[in-house]
């Protein structure tokens, strides 16, 4: 029993320093995801044929000749659209057209419309219609 004393084993690795300064990049690095990629189809397998109703009043009575118009709102949780309908009483005297507006996407940002008049870089002529009431405008640059 005339031997060295040897330590206990350690459980240490040798450390790399271009490894451990490639971890420490790694961890602080910040992925650039503009675009993340939405499931459409997953939506709309999970949503089809389930729909939002809301029951609304359009009061224009302040307006000559306006008066109040009960509305329909139908939103579609399969592609994210909206409908509105008129609800027509029988002998109202109104055209038996409900559509108020037909299905469609609701933009996220509405853009300013520009009114004939504004200065702006293009010039807005006003074509058909007075202001206000379904006009038809051009725009002329």
């Amino acid at each position: 029993k005339g031997g060295v004393k040897v330590p206990a084993a350690e459980n240490t690795e040798p450390v790399d320093p271009y490894f451990e300064h490639r971890k420490q990049q790694a961890a602080t690095m910040q992925p650039h995801r503009p675009y993340e990629k939405c499931d459409t189809l997953k939506q709309f397998l999970d949503n089809d044929r389930k729909v939002l109703r809301f029951y609304c009043i359009w009061d224009n009575s302040k307006e000559m000749f306006g008066d109040v118009r009960e509305l329909v709102l139908h939103y579609f949780l399969a592609d994210d659209t909206i409908e509105i309908r008129e609800v027509i009483r029988a002998n109202s005297g109104r055209d038996a057209a409900p559509k108020f507006l037909r299905r469609s996407k609701v933009p996220k940002e509405v853009g300013a419309l520009h009114k004939p008049g504004e200065i702006t870089e293009r010039t807005v002529l006003n074509v058909f219609g007075p202001m206000g009431h379904g006009g038809r405008y051009i725009l002329d640059s």
